[in-house]
């Protein structure tokens, strides 16, 4: 006959025996739980900067998509007036408003355009977004005539 040898047993709690755990199944070490931390916070700065980037740009793309649109009322304004509005505002007014007047005229970060019927570099008009930094005047200010507004 064979005789086989059970693992050993310890008494738990309850007083019933279970096996002894063995010492190569206690766990991970320390040195897996950290390498497994170091990837984990390696994927989410991936994806935090991933996302972060794209945001701005998806604000971008939003308001020049939303200047195209006011540019358009506003030479739809002056084909029935003869000239610009005054403000972004009288699109929004009158008996046929040329803009939603339930929805605010404003940037993908949320701040209003800034508009003037006339302008100084040969234009129809000005009509601008303040841009990420939402300040009046600095270099990532859009212009509803820049040449490249898929960036």
């Amino acid at each position: 006959m064979h005789a086989t040898s059970s693992p050993p047993t310890r008494p738990t709690a309850r007083g019933a025996a279970r096996p002894a755990a063995r010492r190569s199944s206690r766990g991970f070490s320390l040195l897996e739980l950290m390498l497994v931390l170091v990837i984990i916070g390696v994927i989410t700065a991936i994806a935090a900067v991933s996302l972060t980037g794209g945001g701005t740009r998806a604000k971008r793309l939003a308001s020049y998509a939303s200047m195209q649109v006011v540019k358009s009322a506003i030479d739809a304004y002056k084909l029935s007036h003869n000239v610009a509005p005054p403000t972004l505002a009288a699109l929004q007014a009158g008996t046929t408003p040329y803009l939603d007047a339930t929805k605010p005229l404003r940037d993908g970060w949320k701040q209003e355009f800034i508009y003037s019927p006339t302008s100084t570099k040969g234009m129809p008009f000005e009509l601008f977004s303040k841009g990420e930094d939402m300040t009046f005047g600095t270099a990532d200010d859009l212009s509803v005539w820049d040449k490249n507004q898929d960036n």
